[in-house]
C-alpha cells in the first residue's frame, strides 16, 4: 500500500485486516486470485473534527513508562505507571522546522507495585504525517488576511492558570478566573504601517486563525481565535530581511463571541471529543 506521494504505508495480506496509516480495511479472498501486477486505487474523503474549548477541556491521560529491573536470573520488566497525569500546559512553535510540540504534565498517583505486564499490548496505531513549517500559516481573514507578511507564530495554552492578566479589548486589562483556559503566543511580521502595528497600537482585536498542514496534504489542524488582543513591542532589525516586529497576543471574550475551536481534518473517520 503507497501513499499519493510514493511512500510505502505497509504491506498487507489477502484475507488478513489492514491497519496502518490512518487506514483499515480487509481484502477477501473471492474466486478470482489476484496475480503480480494487480493495483487498485482507495479514494479516502477527508473527515473535519472540530473541538470546542471550554472549562472542561482538561486533559488528564494514564502514562505509563517502561523500564527494567535487575533480578535473579533474568532482568523482568518493570512498568512506571501514573494515573490521572495531568497536561498542565503545552507551547507550539509552527515555524521552526520540526513545528516543535512541548508538553508539561503533572504526575498524579503513582500505581504501585509496579506492573509487570503493559496496561494496553496492542494500542491502537494512528498514521503519522509529519508537520511542515513551510505550510503554517495565521490569518484573521482567509485568503485576505490583513495581519501582514508573517515570518513567526508561538502559541502557549495554558490549561490552569491563577487569576492573571488577560485582554480584553477595554484599556487596560481584565483577569483570568482560577480554572480558565488562557491562550497567548507571539506573531512575528516584516513592519509595515498598518496591519498588526496598527492594530496593537490602537488596542484593536481581530480574530485570529493559525493552520498548518501536513507535508502530503492530507491532513489539516487550525486554532480559530474569535477575539485576540495585540501588545505594541518595540523595533528589532533583523538582517537582510529589514525590520521585523514580534507581537505578542491573547485570546479573550466579547460579548457575542464563539468560543475557540480547534479544526482537524484528516483521514480518521472518528475521534473521541475532549
Amino acid at each position: 500500500m503507497t501513499a499519493p506521494d510514493g511512500s510505502e504505508l505497509g504491506t498487507g495480506t489477502v484475507g488478513v485486516e489492514f491497519d496502518e496509516g490512518g487506514l483499515t480495511f480487509t481484502l477477501s479472498d473471492g474466486a478470482t486470485d489476484f496475480i503480480v501486477g494487480d493495483g487498485f486505487d482507495i479514494t479516502v474523503e477527508p473527515y473535519t473534527h472540530t473541538f470546542t474549548m471550554t472549562r472542561a477541556c482538561k486533559p488528564d491521560a494514564l502514562l505509563e513508562l517502561k523500564g527494567q529491573r535487575v533480578a535473579s536470573p533474568t532482568p523482568d520488566a518493570r512498568f512506571r505507571r501514573y494515573v490521572g497525569a495531568m497536561v498542565r500546559d503545552f507551547s507550539w512553535d509552527m515555524m521552526s522546522l520540526q513545528q516543535n510540540f512541548v508538553f508539561n504534565l503533572l504526575m498524579a498517583v503513582q500505581v504501585r507495585p509496579h506492573p509487570t505486564v503493559a496496561f494496553d499490548a496492542t494500542p491502537t496505531k494512528l498514521g503519522k504525517s509529519r508537520a511542515m513549517a513551510a505550510k503554517a500559516a495565521a490569518y484573521d481573514v482567509e485568503g485576505a488576511s490583513t495581519l501582514g507578511d508573517i515570518t513567526g507564530i508561538t502559541l502557549s495554552v495554558n490549561l490552569n492558570p491563577g487569576p492573571v492578566a488577560l485582554a480584553d479589548g477595554l484599556v487596560g486589562y481584565g483577569a483570568v478566573l482560577p480554572g480558565d483556559i488562557m491562550f497567548s503566543g507571539t506573531l512575528t511580521a516584516l513592519h509595515r504601517d498598518g496591519g498588526l502595528s496598527q492594530y496593537a497600537d490602537e488596542h484593536t482585536s481581530t480574530p485570529l486563525t493559525l493552520y498548518t498542514e501536513s507535508e502530503r496534504g492530507d491532513a489539516s489542524l487550525a486554532v480559530n481565535f474569535p477575539s485576540v488582543e495585540y501588545s505594541e513591542p518595540p523595533d528589532e532589525i533583523t538582517g537582510k530581511n529589514g525590520l521585523s516586529r514580534t507581537y505578542n497576543f491573547e485570546a479573550h471574550y466579547a460579548d457575542g463571541d464563539d468560543p475557540v475551536t480547534i479544526v482537524l481534518t484528516n483521514n480518521v473517520p472518528y475521534l473521541v471529543a475532549p
